[in-house]
């Protein structure tokens, strides 16, 4: 599974709401209601993909980002649809120098390990959207290349969600994504993300103008 999230901070007057809040408990459980539902709750395991689950057969852990893996990280950015989808603000060819810029007193960046490895299989950024609010973004999220289609991506999207929600007392954490990356919003939902309407972006590195789509978890109220 590919999974690539843009770092491209929200804009919120952009947003154009297409579905309505969800709630993330602090006990890992999400809740959410859909109103096309007629208000029907639905209560799922946040955590829970039965076929990632089966697929990992080690529990992972993040640690901060340590430079002495740049190069690796990097190396994971397989093509030139995959450094857009990453990192469309950044100039191609993403290099070692352009991962290091994002290494910033305000952002949090984290290697995931499975637990008792001793090489990163994941990378993603968890930072704050808003000095005086309580509401985070995920960015930059990518899996090692040799380890796709393992589950990886939902279990790193759901360790950030429960650093922000948990551990930061976030009382949101979102990204956006490019529409065409399929398996990447699976992943998000997987861990428990919802749709939480469109957001339109400009990406001078590259010439484009998109609709992003993007996701949310919540603080249950």
């Amino acid at each position: 599974m590919t999974c690539l999230a843009p770092a491209a901070k929200m804009d919120i007057m952009s947003r154009r709401r297409a579905s309505p809040a969800c709630a993330v408990s602090c006990d890992a459980s999400l809740h959410y209601r859909s109103a096309g539902a007629a208000g029907k709750e639905v209560s799922a395991r946040m955590a829970i993909d039965p076929h990632a689950e089966r697929r990992i057969t080690t529990p992972c852990r993040l640690a901060p980002f340590d430079v002495a893996w740049a190069e690796s990280v990097v190396s994971w950015v397989r093509t030139p649809q995959e450094a857009y989808w990453l990192a469309p603000k950044t100039p191609p060819p993403l290099t070692v120098r352009h991962l290091l810029r994002w290494q910033r007193p305000d952002y949090n960046t984290y290697l995931m390990f499975e637990v008792g490895g001793d090489r990163p299989v994941a990378y993603g950024e968890l930072n704050r959207l808003s000095l005086g609010g309580r509401r985070f973004w995920l960015g930059h999220l990518i899996v090692d290349g040799e380890r796709r289609g393992c589950g990886f991506g939902g279990t790193l999207t759901r360790l950030l969600i429960e650093e922000g929600l948990n551990r930061r007392g976030a009382r949101e954490v979102s990204l956006v994504v490019f529409p065409e990356n399929r398996r990447a919003i699976h992943c998000y939902r997987v861990a428990g993300m919802i749709d939480d309407g469109f957001e339109t972006h400009t990406f001078p590195a590259y010439g484009r103008t998109e609709c992003l789509v993007r996701l949310a978890a919540r603080q249950k109220i």
